[in-house]
């Protein structure tokens, strides 16, 4: 029983994946925050209640000079939220974006779904790419480091 219910959120995960890139394609958030917003993973609970939507940016820039600096006056808080992995404002933006139009993408998906309840929706920004860049940084800063010194070549004269 438990295995079937899996199946069921995983064949839905993957209907409200499809229907949400179909509605961004379409242009269902209006808001320019939204734009280039690609659904990369959605995760539904067993009992269908909540689905976790992971984005991306096809442009994410990730140059380190847009990183979040800008602050209130007088406290450390973002202007904008800067949630797990999210390291831009242009990406804290998008987050806050799809949260104001997460009622009316609901009710959308509701419609294209035709389930009883239309899951929750939870919008996070993916970082499995930038977990994968950053190991491929690290893993080049240690390669010199860790590659034996070629050998020196020998002179045969000295052999004999």
């Amino acid at each position: 029983m438990m295995q079937r219910e899996a199946k069921r959120a995983d064949r839905v995960a993957e209907r409200i994946r499809a229907e949400l890139s179909e509605m961004f394609l379409r242009g269902a958030v209006r808001d320019p925050r939204a734009r280039g917003v690609i659904v990369s993973a959605v995760r539904v609970t067993a009992d269908l209640s909540l689905a976790r939507i992971y984005v991306r940016l096809l442009d994410d820039g990730l140059d380190p000079r847009h990183a979040i600096r800008a602050r209130h006056e007088g406290s450390d808080e973002p202007v904008v939220p800067a949630g797990p992995g999210v390291r831009t404002e242009r990406q804290g933006a998008l987050l806050v974006a799809l949260e104001s139009a997460r009622g009316h993408l609901r009710r959308a998906l509701g419609g294209r779904l035709g389930l009883r309840r239309t899951p929750e929706l939870t919008f996070h920004w993916d970082d499995v790419v930038d977990s994968g860049m950053r190991m491929e940084e690290l893993l080049m800063e240690i390669a010199p480091e860790a590659a034996p010194a070629p050998p020196t070549p020998t002179d045969p004269e000295e052999d004999a």
